[in-house]
């Protein structure tokens, strides 16, 4: 069973996603996923890695650090956590919109494999990711930004018949990988960044 929360519009603020995540109610055999798209920033005051969401703003009261989203989401009872943020990372920058050249043609199409989702989904640790590194923007084309267009291609290839050992390592890596060509098509620095804590992690090279 899939419980889905979406906010946005005038749901999209700090109130609202302290609530859901504090109230969020969870078995031990669960998988949680968070996926945050919007505006982030960092601070001088800060040596966190990870951006703060801004929910409406940049002031404490309207935003959010995804480390401690996350870290709340751990406490919960679960078997997977993933833990996503589509933001800008740079200080004090919310606002990176970028009109390239076209960076994003038709995904490849793959034929799905259920094998394949039961795999990733069966699995278990904690992840946290951001679409990039602090003082780097997370660039966007048409209101459509690089990391998410990345992340969903290689998540069908990931689950497709064309991989035989799925894993959400080797899926953030692709995903990591293929963000930092098209980045560096239009002329961008972008790199995601992502860590795995608890199970085993077990990485190829996309």
């Amino acid at each position: 069973n899939v419980d889905a929360k979406y906010y946005y519009d005038a749901n999209f603020n700090k109130s609202a996603l302290e609530n859901v995540v504090s109230s969020l109610s969870t078995s031990y055999n669960d998988v949680i996923l968070f996926y945050y798209c919007g505006h982030g920033f960092n601070t001088t005051s800060s040596s966190r890695q990870y951006p703060k969401l801004s929910l409406g703003g940049m002031d404490d009261a309207r935003s959010k650090w995804l480390e401690d989203v996350y870290s709340v989401l751990k406490q919960k009872n679960h078997r997977l956590l993933v833990t996503i943020a589509e933001a800008c990372n740079r200080v004090y920058d919310v606002s990176n919109a970028k009109n390239g050249r076209g960076a994003f043609g038709p995904h490849p199409t793959y034929t799905p494999k259920a094998e394949n989702y039961r795999a990733l989904f069966n699995a278990s640790g904690d992840y946290l990711c951001s679409s990039c590194k602090r003082e780097q923007a997370s660039y966007f084309e048409n209101d459509w930004g690089y990391f998410t267009d990345c992340f969903i291609s290689s998540f069908d290839l990931e689950t497709s018949e064309m991989t035989s050992s799925p894993t959400w390592d080797n899926l953030l890596a692709t995903t990591k990988k293929k963000t930092e060509e098209v980045a560096y098509q239009n002329g961008d620095d972008q790199n995601p960044q992502w860590k795995k804590e608890g199970g085993q992690a077990i990485v190829k090279t996309p």
